[in-house]
């Protein structure tokens, strides 16, 4: 029975807000444990993660790394646990006062080397409201695809020793769920659109 981490990102400021942020952790030493060791240690690095890269958000925007991290049978989906952990400051959003529209988001691909039921597993991080101004040409700048890449590769990189990023394939139809390890990440020189169904 492999078992899975969830850690969530909060951030609120904005109108429309607040968003959220998922991400999933397996222990590489053994999937079929999740200690609260583990559960601290990936709280941790997901903090260090957003606070390096905080320039992506506006100055009006809070992000806060949840405090408790549920835990979950990768295969189903059903909550086993939940650790509470040390919690975190709220980080501040360092990017300026001016900001792109909430609808446009960096959108970060986390890929893997795994296929399932014929399809490639992959997972997205979707990062916004977004400080600063797009390229003339009305896609995100360098600096804005960097930091974007730059906070998610942060998490996969450091994930090498205890803890390791993953994209959990959500059991459906019938069949069951699986976590695969983020190999590497890609983020596209343009904006995904974000849409509400409170709209």
């Amino acid at each position: 029975m492999a078992l899975i981490g969830r850690v969530r990102v909060a951030t609120s400021g904005w109108t429309g807000g607040p968003g959220l942020n998922t991400f999933y952790f397996e222990n590489a030493a053994d999937p079929t444990t999740f200690s609260s060791t583990d559960a601290q240690d990936c709280v941790s690095r997901v903090q260090a993660s957003f606070n390096a890269q905080k320039g992506i958000y506006p100055s009006a925007v809070t992000i806060q790394v949840s405090n408790v991290v549920d835990v979950l049978t990768s295969s189903t989906g059903v909550l086993t646990t939940s650790y509470g952990v040390i919690g975190q400051t709220s980080i501040q959003g360092t990017g300026g006062t001016v900001a792109m529209p909430i609808a446009a988001a960096l959108c970060v691909s986390l890929l893997t080397v795994d296929v399932v039921n014929g399809k490639r597993v992959r997972g997205r991080c979707f990062l916004s409201p977004i400080a600063g101004a797009a390229d003339s040409n009305g896609t995100p700048n360098a600096t804005q695809v960097a930091a974007s890449a730059g906070l998610v590769d942060s998490l996969r990189a450091s994930g090498i020793g205890a803890q390791k990023l993953v994209v959990w394939h959500r059991p459906v139809s019938g069949a069951g769920g699986s976590q695969h390890e983020c190999t590497s990440t890609n983020t596209k020189d343009q904006f995904a659109v974000l849409r509400s169904r409170r709209d």
